[in-house]
């Protein structure tokens, strides 16, 4: 059993690993608690800690108040991809202490080299925009 913030997974064992996967997990920091047990009812837990990457939405204005986009680097190729509407916007390592900020569906709309707000790479990301996936695959 794999307890995720929004509720319990049953993982799928193959040998000594396992699979567990969840939804709708919030950005940021999150724990997964794992509880294994054998057949005379003995159990053992351990927990892992995990990133989720949802990344910042919203339209072209929002981004570039945030810095991702500038006027002079990343607006242009961000409206003729979006226009007005709203679209995500990761931080990607682009080299030593320098990021970029790209688009998730069009990575011509992308801000210029830039310190990085964030210290660690995401380990999980949001794949869509209806479910946050936490996938864990460990070995026991």
């Amino acid at each position: 059993m794999v307890s995720f913030s929004n509720g319990d997974v049953t993982a799928t064992v193959n040998g000594l690993e396992y699979f567990a996967e969840q939804c709708n997990l919030a950005g940021g920091n999150n724990t997964a608690v794992i509880t294994a047990s054998d057949d005379t009812a003995l159990t053992s837990t351990d927990s892992i800690s995990f990133v989720i990457d949802a990344g910042v939405t919203g339209d072209y204005n929002l981004h570039i108040n945030e810095g991702h986009i500038t006027w002079g680097e990343g607006y242009s190729a961000c409206y003729l991809a979006f226009g007005t509407a709203s679209f995500t916007m990761r931080e990607y390592a682009a080299g030593t202490e320098q990021c970029q900020w790209i688009a998730d569906d069009d990575s011509s709309c992308a801000g210029p080299l830039q310190a990085c707000k964030t210290t660690t790479e995401p380990v999980m990301t949001q794949t869509t925009t209806v479910c946050s996936t936490a996938q864990i695959i460990a070995r026991m």
